[in-house]
């Protein structure tokens, strides 16, 4: 991505244009706190929803920065994963694999969410049960 202070090689004038530029770059830093990248650059947020409505370009701009973020994240999930979180195993399974996708094969019992993971597919992912007690 091209250094978002400058467009085809022209240095960006206006002071809307530096600040949406700035913004673009604050949102991976901020991994999209919308209300901390505002501060910086001194607007507020219903300038920013106007912008992001208004400026096709910025909008494109953020979504591209927001999908930077999401591979930032899927890299840091990955690396756990990697190092043996069952916890972050199960979250990436549920989401993205489609032998664990949440399909209505879970049971709530209050807030709690038991996902019913079929024994076999444990196996084959060699996935351990949880058997600790948690009413410790």
């Amino acid at each position: 991505m091209e250094n978002a202070l400058t467009k085809n090689n022209k240095q960006l004038t206006t002071k809307n244009a530096i600040q949406k530029a700035k913004l673009v770059e604050l949102w991976v830093d901020t991994r999209g706190h919308i209300s901390n990248m505002c501060r910086s650059v001194g607007i507020t947020r219903k300038t920013f929803y106007e912008w992001l409505k208004k400026d096709k370009e910025f909008n494109q701009n953020i979504q591209e920065a927001e999908w930077d973020l999401h591979d930032d994240v899927r890299d840091a999930l990955i690396q756990k994963i990697a190092d043996g979180s069952s916890t972050d195993i199960q979250f990436y399974l549920r989401k993205r694999h489609p032998d664990f996708m949440d399909k209505g094969e879970n049971i709530n019992i209050g807030e709690a969410k038991i996902l019913i993971i079929p024994s076999e597919l444990m196996t084959k992912y060699g996935i351990t049960p949880n058997t600790e007690n948690s009413s410790k």
